[in-house]
């Protein structure tokens, strides 16, 4: 899993597999429509940026933490996948099964006392398991169409980076929002 073949044969093992394989992810979703790429920013990236603030505020042991690593474990199988088949439309279900243990999770504190005594923790994850159940229904769907044998196609190109500076924007204002409001 971790090694990866380059054309010439080549193995690039371990550390590196991963990084080359993130380097490809990024690339492809820096060249996707705008659509796609206004969801990946709203998706993925708070949980990297506000689950990583919220994991090294409050401890491993916190529900941040579970949707923090499941994202990063995430990222790379998407990578592993990007290296071996770019811009695959079954990268996302793929790479979201670990989710398919957190929002059950995350649900369950959220009904918790806890989540009254911690509201910008309650906040991030209501945020995050809302867009993450609504991933899951669109990568259910595109499982579903795969499963029953269709081509499920790759993901649309726009053609070039032009519009790169979309991507990250929604997740930056989603995490100024959280920390002046915290």
């Amino acid at each position: 899993f971790f090694f990866f073949s380059d054309p010439g044969g080549k193995a690039t093992p371990g550390m590196a597999s991963i990084i080359a394989g993130l380097q490809r992810f990024v690339g492809d979703m820096e060249t996707t429509t705008t659509p796609t790429k206004v969801w990946a920013s709203l998706f993925p990236f708070p949980q990297l940026l506000v689950g990583g603030y919220l994991t090294a505020t409050r401890g491993i042991s916190s529900p941040s933490a579970l949707f923090f690593g499941a994202r990063v474990v995430s990222f790379a199988v998407a990578g592993q996948v990007s290296l071996r088949s770019p811009r695959w439309k079954m990268m996302g279900p793929i790479m979201h099964v670990p989710f398919l243990v957190v929002v059950p999770m995350a649900k369950a504190w959220l009904d918790s006392p806890s989540a009254s005594t911690d509201q910008n923790m309650a906040r991030f994850i209501a945020y995050t398991s809302t867009i993450t159940a609504i991933s899951l229904v669109l990568d259910a769907i595109t499982f579903i169409k795969w499963a029953l044998g269709h081509d499920v196609g790759k993901i649309s190109a726009a053609g070039d980076a032009s519009s790169r500076w979309i991507l990250p924007i929604p997740s930056l204002l989603f995490a100024a929002w959280f920390y002046l409001s915290s």
